[in-house]
């Protein structure tokens, strides 16, 4: 079995990964990749039919090549390429990584072939790297998320009203400080969080939301301009002392009936498109104006408290958040009035990523005039 080599970063969340092309263990530049998982499996066998595969015969050999999306290919491999070995030595196949493809990061995949003598054992590995991917999948946090922009000059400029009164009145309280803040350009309602790994998905997942909105949005939107109130403010958790997001909620008075019926069917239609696993209950409309920091800040992500600073690689696990007391807030301002706005599209965002107007860079935008 070959070794890894050869690095291409790569930023998953706010983890940045080093990936590793083959090379002979015995390179003295043989380095370790920074992913490791004791990935149980369940070998059972399967149809080549399930994963729409075609093995070939090369010599004694069979042979299979599939795509692993780079983003989890640190994890799929395994410190030490410990899963890779361990899925070759229980399948009794070799598994080969096309390392031209990570060094030049030409794609958002990489080429993996797997060779035995056997074809239910080429089956059974790939099952099993299929296991290691949807376990990534299951503990990554989310890539993207669908959204309604709210990011116009009167929202912003209201939340910087709300931002600077919070910051002069409660600056003593536990936790209040400037980074809690969301940045006011990404300012937006969450429908539903993703988590797609390679620009397939991200296809998928546009085409969609373009088929949802012409089969059933168009009917809701009916030719109106949808428009919200963002008026109140609440929290997440049960403790107002304890808090790690502060929303602005969505007033019953303005759009909130066809706004919340877009959301639903938003998520119905990828549940049923496999998406997403499962609907989620209660599906609560929000403008999330604070959210607590981790205590390890990496300074050139500060003032982005929408997303999770920093992250123990090897556990998985971020570190510890620092939440805020809320309660002296939620008391003076509970009835804070954000302003009122249309809805003019929604949008396919991209987390972590950053468009030319401070929004979230867009895989998909649907006008909704």
């Amino acid at each position: 079995m070959n070794d890894i080599v050869n690095p291409k970063m790569i930023w998953v969340e706010d983890r940045h990964y080093r990936i590793y092309a083959t090379k002979n263990k015995n390179d003295t530049t043989y380095k370790e990749p920074l992913e490791e998982e004791d990935i149980k499996y369940h070998q059972t066998e399967m149809d080549k039919d399930v994963f729409d595969i075609n093995i070939t015969k090369n010599g004694d050999l069979f042979e299979m090549d599939f795509q692993i999306p780079d983003i989890c290919l640190g994890f799929v491999i395994g410190k030490n390429a410990s899963n890779l070995k361990r899925i070759e030595n229980q399948t009794q196949t070799q598994l080969l990584i096309n390392k031209a493809k990570i060094k030049k990061n030409l794609v958002d995949k990489t080429k993996t072939i797997i060779k035995g003598k056997l074809e239910k054992n080429l089956i059974l590995a790939r099952n099993m790297i299929e296991q290691s991917i949807q376990k990534y999948r299951n503990i990554c946090t989310p890539t993207h998320f669908v959204s309604l922009p709210l990011n116009v000059p009167s929202i912003q400029s209201n939340f910087e009203l709300f931002k600077q009164e919070i910051l002069e009145k409660y600056a003593k309280d536990k936790g209040i400080n400037e980074h809690l803040f969301q940045a006011p350009q990404k300012l937006h309602l969450t429908l539903v969080m993703l988590k797609l790994l390679d620009q397939e998905e991200v296809d998928k997942c546009a085409k969609v939301l373009k088929d949802c909105y012409e089969d059933c949005l168009k009917k809701i939107i009916n030719g109106k301009v949808l428009r919200v109130r963002l008026k109140g403010i609440d929290y997440m958790n049960d403790d107002p002392s304890d808090v790690h997001v502060l929303y602005a909620k969505v007033d019953p008075f303005s759009d909130l009936d066809r706004v919340q019926s877009i959301a639903d069917m938003i998520v119905d239609r990828l549940v049923r498109e496999c998406i997403i696993e499962k609907r989620l209950e209660n599906l609560k409309l929000h403008a999330t104006v604070m959210i607590s920091q981790h205590k390890e800040i990496d300074a050139s992500t500060q003032n982005m408290p929408d997303e999770s600073h920093t992250r123990n690689f090897r556990s998985n696990k971020p570190p510890p958040r620092e939440s805020f007391d809320a309660r002296n807030i939620l008391k003076d301002l509970a009835q804070y009035d954000f302003g009122e706005t249309e809805i003019p599209c929604l949008h396919l965002s991209k987390r972590f990523a950053v468009d030319k107007d401070g929004y979230y860079l867009p895989a998909l935008v649907l006008d909704l005039e």
